[in-house]
């Protein structure tokens, strides 16, 4: 059972060293990072926006 772990833990950390090789360092995760949360505030925001305003529709008939 402790070998599985083992190779769990491997794959874990040769997953996360393949996730820094494609991006380089953490100089080019945390951009990243902004940019997807960014996105999601745009989009959430964009989101919560239009559904308030269809239940105002939506109650007004």
């Amino acid at each position: 059972m402790n070998v599985l772990i083992l190779d769990d833990e491997k794959e874990i950390a040769n997953s996360k060293l393949g996730v820094r090789k494609t991006f380089g360092n953490e100089q080019l995760l945390n951009p990243i990072i902004m940019t997807a949360v960014f996105i999601v505030v745009i989009y959430g925001g964009y989101f919560i926006i239009t559904y308030l305003c269809s239940q105002n529709i939506i109650k007004e008939k």
